[in-house]
């Protein structure tokens, strides 16, 4: 996140982190990264100001949930001066087939891990 202090940082993604678990009940351990972008569909974001969050998840939320999430994190992020018009949240869903956490194995499919939400 170039521009930003680490203290700037950290506080950024604890309150994306925290934001995204709030509106969706996710569970402990997902987190939030965040990069800078530029100028994008005719929105102007300031290199320094800006912030992506792309969140990857398990396919089965409602549109209500996910603009929770979009309304959530837009409010979580202005507490530590993240402007609405820098914020760019992209929301993808997969199945549980598309994951694989470590040696090329999918542990949702193979049992060794929980499916979220079943």
């Amino acid at each position: 996140m170039r521009g930003r202090s680490g203290r700037r940082c950290t506080r950024l993604l604890d309150e994306g982190t925290e934001g995204f678990a709030e509106a969706r009940h996710s569970h402990v351990g997902d987190t939030v990264h965040a990069a800078s972008p530029g100028r994008r569909l005719g929105f102007e974001r300031s290199p320094t100001s800006a912030v992506i969050v792309h969140i990857f998840t398990q396919r089965g939320r409602s549109t209500e949930v996910k603009q929770l999430v979009h309304k959530t994190l837009a409010e979580r992020l202005a507490a530590v001066g993240v402007n609405g018009k820098n914020l760019f949240v992209r929301y993808f869903e997969n199945r549980p087939d598309d994951w694989s956490f470590a040696d090329g194995r999918a542990q949702y499919v193979e049992g060794d891990l929980p499916v979220p939400g079943r």
